[in-house]
């Protein structure tokens, strides 16, 4: 049995069912936009930054216990030195191996703090100049000084409204294609082979 043909309108990636008009709109609760400013606030300015040093020692793809140790000791041996009073610009050009922040003697610059979960704990308890022990992270050992970090600068609600109603909108376009493009992948009987997908795919119910 050949299936049913589905006319689909897709922009951008986005799929819209057959007879609804994109066009059509409806203004959330003005509550409801200023609950999701309230919960999106850096959204609409500019985040929280700090400017990190870092010395990263990478701990090779299968590496061996006895391998992991020996990282592990040069990380302890830099901590070591550093609270012997050496500078921390000078031992990160020395032996940082991110190649990013050895040509700029370990000054990664100013990230987003709140974006990445393990730099917004390494940081956590450090005050301007400090540096922390050494810890560990997804690519080895590291030790990060705090150089500097600004507060963030949030638009007032008044000016970023329409921003947030755009984002909103955008939002629940983008969760009413997936939906419905998923619901013709289970009538059609799509089944997901790459096993990094799967998780992908919701299950039906029986």
């Amino acid at each position: 049995m050949i299936p049913q043909v589905r006319q689909i309108t897709c922009e951008a990636i986005i799929c819209w069912p057959p007879n609804t008009s994109r066009r059509r709109k409806k203004t959330p609760d003005e509550e409801k936009i200023h609950q999701y400013y309230l919960e999106h606030q850096e959204a609409f300015g500019i985040p929280a930054m700090v400017r990190v040093g870092q010395i990263q020692f990478r701990v090779p793809a299968n590496a061996s216990p006895q391998e992991i140790e020996a990282v592990k000791a040069r990380a302890d041996a830099t901590l070591k030195r550093l609270r012997a009073g050496e500078s921390f610009a000078v031992l990160a050009g020395a032996l940082t191996e991110n190649p990013q922040g050895k040509v700029a003697e370990g000054d990664l610059g100013f990230l987003p703090v709140n974006q990445d979960a393990w730099l917004q704990k390494a940081v956590a308890d450090l005050a301007p100049g400090q540096y922390s022990e050494v810890l560990k992270s997804p690519v080895g050992y590291e030790i990060i000084q705090l150089k500097d970090k600004r507060d963030p600068l949030v638009t007032p609600y008044a000016n970023a409204r329409g921003a947030v109603l755009a984002q909103m909108r955008r939002e629940a376009i983008r969760q009413g294609s997936e939906a419905y493009a998923w619901q013709l992948a289970k009538q059609v009987g799509v089944t997901v082979e790459i096993d990094e997908l799967k998780s992908a795919l919701p299950q039906t119910t029986p």
